[in-house]
């Protein structure tokens, strides 16, 4: 005899609503991040797209009380519709509790995670920010052995600034990387960023940078690094 199925969330109905029918509620929701909303409109993807959390009250409204910013930015694409998790006989105090809930239990992803989904989507700066730094010497990463360097949000910066190359060949210069301790590594992402920004800088006013007086100035006390 097959086992009986039990579906997890079953419940809760998923149904296609309306967007403009849909309401959202200051009193306990976050103020719209209009930065937030055009992220997701620009990157939209419908696999990607998370259904909303919509609670029916008792005079038959439908607020959102999770996925405002989605709501907002599906109208911005277009869209007549969304499919949300409809949720009867909620109190707006309830709301609220699942909001906080919801936001709360998201595990945020760190930037070497989403680095990672980067390469795998053959996101370009990221491709770019590999094959620069396992030229240098370095893995990005976490490891108990050298030459790791688990902080990726500066090179994204300094990619973003256009001196990734010239700050990888700095930094490789005057120091080697491949001996780096992992204790030390925030201290390098630190510094890493701090060298980027002195060379955009120094390109910004057109000043001519003599790579070797660089890195004499960056080994004067390779210890701390």
């Amino acid at each position: 005899m097959a086992a009986e199925m039990k579906i997890a969330g079953a419940s809760v109905p998923v149904v296609p609503i309306l967007l403009s029918e849909i309401l959202i509620d200051s009193s306990y929701q976050r103020d719209q991040d209009e930065k937030h909303v055009q992220e997701i409109f620009n990157f939209y993807d419908d696999r990607a797209f998370q259904i909303l959390e919509v609670s029916v009250r008792a005079d038959g409204t439908k607020y959102v009380f999770d996925g405002g910013h989605r709501k907002v930015a599906a109208e911005r694409k277009g869209f007549t519709h969304a499919m949300c998790r409809l949720h009867h006989g909620l109190t707006v105090e309830f709301e609220a509790t699942y909001f906080n809930m919801l936001q709360n239990g998201r595990k945020r992803i760190t930037p070497l995670q989403m680095f990672r989904a980067d390469l795998a989507r053959k996101y370009e700066p990221a491709l770019r920010i590999e094959k620069m730094t396992r030229a240098a010497g370095l893995v990005i990463g976490e490891s108990k052995n050298g030459g790791h360097l688990p902080h990726v949000a500066p090179l994204y910066a300094i990619d973003k600034i256009g001196v990734l190359s010239e700050t990888l060949a700095a930094v490789e210069a005057a120091w080697d990387v491949s001996s780096w301790e992992p204790s030390h590594s925030r201290i390098r992402a630190q510094t890493f960023l701090g060298v980027g920004i002195f060379i955009a800088n120094a390109k910004h006013k057109k000043l001519v940078l003599e790579s070797d007086l660089l890195s004499q100035a960056l080994d004067t006390n390779p210890h701390t690094i």
